[in-house]
């Protein structure tokens, strides 16, 4: 009816607030995986030489923990810009395109839960209720995704990353570990650091010289019987032996791109 309102208690309001900023918090963790896994996606461009970057993302990661890259490129007199500034526009356009597509009423919770960060849009909290600022939502987002970025062991994919994997990657299995205290696991891993970063990357040739310089050492031994037995079931240890360094690998490039991407 005219002229009636309704009024709310503060402590109705604060738990208001409280449950709007609960669930903008989840949405936003929610829509920094989703830019995460599409960056993944999206293979590398290039723009830094000899790293060893694995698609857009590690892209973006090395700009943050090496850059800012804010040389200018000039193509026909025309400025393209920075490499900094252009991966930065990037990341807002995307994180613009997925606010832009949520729900009202999640523009409005993630709105309300922004003013918090950007304190000079509004005057009250009561003035950003019910209303949407598309901006400020992709700069709070902006943030985390930056928090993000800024994670992770970057020097496994640098320019001398060859140095790096060989010290992070721990010996497993007979194998490898049977040549890390001989000191010959180092020089052979060396030669195949890019086949290790690449999640897909084939393993087989290192595998094969790892074997073949863990037989050779086994057949260095000074036990005769050691060394008959060898020789008598070297084709059925071979295999073993593979089976078990190509697992050993495998398990160690796993928990090398767990030390690049936590």
């Amino acid at each position: 009816m005219a002229g009636q309102r309704t009024e709310i208690d503060i402590l109705g309001f604060d738990r208001l607030q409280s449950a709007v900023s609960d669930y903008a918090k989840i949405e936003i963790s929610r829509l920094t995986d989703v830019l995460v896994a599409k960056l993944k996606a999206r293979p590398a461009i290039g723009l830094f030489g000899d790293v060893a970057v694995r698609h857009l993302w590690d892209e973006y990661r090395w700009n943050l923990q090496e850059g800012p890259f804010d040389d200018v490129s000039y193509i026909g007199g025309l400025s393209t810009g920075s490499i900094s500034e252009n991966l930065d526009d990037l990341i807002e356009g995307l994180l613009k395109e997925e606010v832009e597509n949520l729900p009202l009423y999640a523009q409005i919770f993630l709105t309300s839960h922004a003013h918090t960060y950007a304190e000079d849009e509004f005057d009250d909290a009561l003035e950003s209720i019910g209303s949407i600022y598309i901006d400020i939502i992709v700069d709070l987002m902006v943030d985390q995704i930056r928090q993000q970025g800024c994670v992770g062991n970057l020097n496994l994919i640098g320019p001398d990353r060859a140095d790096t994997i060989v010290y992070e990657l721990v010996p497993l299995g007979m194998v490898w570990s049977t040549l890390a205290d001989r000191n010959e696991a180092s020089e052979i891993i060396s030669e195949f650091t890019d086949e290790i970063l690449d999640p897909d990357g084939d393993l087989s040739q290192l595998v094969e010289e790892m074997v073949e310089a863990f037989f050779t050492s086994a057949g260095q031994d000074e036990s005769d019987v050691l060394f008959a037995l060898l020789a008598y079931h070297e084709d059925e240890l071979r295999t073993l032996a593979v089976a078990g360094a190509l697992s050993s690998l495998e398990e160690a490039r796993a928990d090398l791109h767990a030390q690049i991407d936590k």
